[in-house]
């Protein structure tokens, strides 16, 4: 089963840890992640330009998640009171059964998440399995 962790996610996180503890969680993972930087499966992000902004996917794995980010960009939305940047990810275990035949929703150890945030996959307060 593939969780979503989106605003509202995020607002209940926020309520239950408090921001203090998330920010600090936060910093702490994505220190954790620049200092084996060299563990990551690491390619260059796949980019589409259009005159008033850029969607951007970028993919990432430390050997045991894959992760990636969409990242839609458009800084002419200001004019629409729109956002100009919004995103989503996905991580998951790479070590997942291929078995289709016993495969069951369930047993699918993944995330989706929203916003423009987060490490490989770990995201402060969230649950996870």
């Amino acid at each position: 089963m593939v969780k979503f962790f989106g605003v509202q996610e995020l607002i209940e996180v926020l309520r239950t840890i408090g921001v203090e503890q998330f920010l600090s969680s936060l910093i702490r993972y994505t220190r954790e992640d620049f200092l084996r930087w060299q563990e990551f499966e690491k390619s260059a992000r796949l980019a589409s330009h259009s005159d008033n902004g850029v969607i951007e996917l970028m993919p990432t794995s430390d050997g045991e998640l894959y992760s990636f980010k969409y990242v839609n960009g458009h800084p002419v939305n200001t004019q629409f009171r729109k956002l100009t940047v919004t995103a989503f990810g996905v991580s998951r275990r790479r070590s997942f059964r291929l078995s289709v035949a016993a495969q069951r929703d369930d047993d699918l150890d993944g995330a989706a998440y929203g916003g423009h945030f987060g490490t490989c996959g770990k995201l402060p307060g969230a649950s996870r399995k």
